[in-house]
């Protein structure tokens, strides 16, 4: 079901714009849609709860196909942007952040038009 968060961001190093619209699926899980031009480029869960935990996803996705900088530490994408799926795992803790979904692409073009700028931006005070 919708919830009230909503907005406009910008995707991958093309700045493409986009529309984010938060589903809450129960009390504490939400899928955030990514749409351009009114069609769904990507759903993305944070903090989500895997059957069988990272190892499992692990078991099943192999090897990361690149390890990318994130907003606190580092997005590594198991299985990869061919396979249409993201996982960002903290290297701390091994926990997953959050898990995205899409249509398979490359890595160049995951980077260029799918990839969500999370890092930290200081404002200046008018």
């Amino acid at each position: 079901m919708p919830s009230a968060n909503r907005g406009l961001f910008h995707l991958g190093s093309d700045m493409i714009s986009a529309q984010f619209q938060q589903l809450d699926l129960d009390a504490d899980q939400s899928v955030q849609m990514w749409l351009v031009d009114d069609q769904v480029k990507m759903l993305e869960v944070e903090d989500p709860k895997l059957v069988g935990g990272l190892d499992a996803l692990k078991a099943a996705l192999g090897a990361p196909e690149a390890t990318l900088e994130f907003a606190w530490d580092v997005l590594t994408l198991k299985g990869g942007p061919s396979r249409g799926i993201s996982i960002c795992v903290n290297p701390d803790n091994q926990m997953v952040l959050r898990v995205a979904v899409y249509r398979p692409t490359t890595l160049a073009a995951y980077e260029k038009i799918l990839r969500v700028d999370r890092s930290v931006r200081e404002f200046e005070p008018d």
